[in-house]
């Protein structure tokens, strides 16, 4: 990936297209997540890298149907599905230098949703050469969505159609506040400095869902996101409806935030004042600290 970006950033989609992709996330929903919802047989969950990582027949028919109508909506674009990439880890390294990406997690969220629980979303994220320009995180059980792009603030679209800006929470003390953290993900070396450090605030936690962990950050009812597992596709909307609804988000060594990223440490915060302070407490994980 090049330092210099080929051409300027901007957002690509028209009003019209950001309606024609909520529709198709919707119809996606209807048709292929919410009618397996509680009704999965064992033959439809299997697993990838271990039993807290599973699949579902609702993600890979999702992941299809939402797949297809994105390629012909938007026949140049390169599209890339969490499910695709399991398959097909090369890829990636086509979102680097993608004009136009389209990064799909249809079902994020999926141990919840295969155990039954409504805890579960849809994300797409929208980049040109790795920088997110749309973020969208839909919950098929509430059918209500955030969205945003890189010129408008972000909003929340209830099931009425109501259209609603939101807002990260203001500052607060270390004690005070309320995060989450993928420590379960990180090295043997993070996970001994992150348990000794987490006593010092004041809720550590996670959801097992990238889609509501953001959900809750940019509506302003959590204060962080701190993660080294650096999916695009659990990260890439949530780090632009972060910024786009007056937080920070950006890797832990103070870098922008890049979706063709795979290692380091990705931090989302309410604001840049919770982003130094929660960025100075975990500043042992960085190499040269």
């Amino acid at each position: 990936m090049t330092n210099q970006l080929p051409m300027a950033v901007t957002a690509p989609l028209s009003p019209a297209q950001k309606t024609q992709l909520i529709n198709l996330i919707r119809r996606a929903a209807k048709a292929e997540i919410m009618p397996r919802f509680r009704t999965l047989d064992a033959g439809d969950i299997d697993t990838k890298k271990d039993e807290n990582d599973l699949v579902t027949a609702a993600d890979t028919a999702a992941e299809a149907m939402i797949t297809r109508g994105l390629q012909i909506a938007f026949p140049h674009a390169l599209v890339i599905g969490e499910e695709a990439v399991s398959k097909s880890p090369d890829l990636l390294k086509g979102i680097a230098e993608a004009e136009l990406c389209f990064i799909i997690d249809p079902v994020d969220g999926t141990w919840n949703f295969a155990k039954g629980m409504p805890l579960f979303g849809t994300i797409i994220a929208v980049c040109r050469f790795g920088q997110p320009v749309l973020g969208l995180i839909y919950d098929p059980v509430g059918n209500d969505l955030i969205i945003t792009d890189n010129t408008t603030p972000a909003e929340w679209r209830t099931r009425s159609g109501r259209h609603r800006p939101i807002q990260t929470a203001a500052p607060k003390p270390l004690d005070q506040m309320a995060g989450y953290m993928h420590i379960r993900q990180m090295s043997d070396d993070a996970r001994a400095l992150m348990w000794s450090k987490v006593g010092a605030l004041g809720y550590v936690g996670t959801l097992r869902c990238s889609a509501h962990e953001y959900r809750l950050l940019a509506t302003g009812a959590a204060d962080f996101i701190l993660s080294s597992n650096l999916n695009s596709w659990d990260h890439a909307a949530g780090v632009l409806l972060c910024q786009q609804a007056g937080g920070k988000s950006a890797m832990l060594d103070g870098s922008a935030y890049n979706a063709a990223m795979t290692s380091g440490y990705l931090l989302s915060a309410s604001s840049e004042a919770v982003w130094n302070d929660v960025a100075a407490h975990f500043a042992g994980l960085l190499p040269e600290a």
